[in-house]
């Protein structure tokens, strides 16, 4: 079982499909697919799996669901070698990530539903905090947490009805690298106080407004 030690993962939970095979499953009601709702699970690895929902393809849901979640204060928490596609957000680790890996996934058809359509929503959670930290005006987040050290590495990405990434902070150390993005409205999404952060290696075509979008809202 996954072990933390403070903030350090010295045992993880392994989610793996069986070498050479693909287990594939399909939702075709509002529903989530694999996951931890509560966002409970730190040092665990989900890898090898399809997952495809249809019914907002087809037109007989509203919402939709989120295809991978983990929501909470997480650490060490690994996506690789995945097939996600047809949820309104096909990845979604919210709230405060540490050491988050999203590798060599295949994320595609990210539909609007519960929410706009993102293949990768890296989320962060800091109430009562405002801005980029150590500027002028900048607030703190009063717990203390601020999500990062996030790698969005080698994935490829593809029709998001609104983003292929998109991260809400405040977070910083985040590692956007080696990825292939297309068809989505807008490539790439930074909102809200990312700062220290790197997007390098990248093949970005046929979006539908502008490749880069920053936007610090709060």
């Amino acid at each position: 079982a996954g072990t933390l030690n403070g903030t350090t993962c010295s045992a993880f939970s392994y989610y793996l499909s069986y070498p050479g095979e693909l287990p594939d499953f399909e939702y075709n009601t509002d529903s989530h697919g694999m996951g931890f709702a509560s966002g409970t699970q730190s040092c665990a690895v989900i890898d090898g799996f399809k997952l495809h929902q249809s019914c907002l393809e087809n037109g007989t849901c509203s919402g939709g669901g989120y295809g991978i979640r983990n929501s909470g204060t997480i650490y060490g928490f690994i996506i690789s070698h995945d097939d996600v596609s047809g949820f309104t957000d096909n990845l979604f680790p919210q709230f405060n990530q540490f050491g988050t890996k999203i590798l060599h996934n295949y994320l595609h058809e990210a539909l609007a539903g519960g929410d706009f359509g993102h293949n990768i929503y890296l989320g962060s959670d800091c109430p009562g905090g405002l801005g980029v930290p150590g500027q002028t005006g900048s607030i703190a987040c009063p717990s203390g947490a601020e999500s990062s050290g996030t790698i969005i590495q080698g994935n490829i990405i593809a029709n998001g009805i609104n983003t292929c990434i998109h991260a809400n902070g405040p977070m910083q150390n985040i590692l956007v690298d080696s990825n292939l993005m297309y068809g989505c409205n807008s490539p790439l999404l930074f909102q809200s106080g990312i700062n220290h952060s790197t997007v390098q290696n990248n093949v970005v075509h046929t979006s539908g407004v502008k490749v880069f979008g920053l936007n610090d809202y709060a």
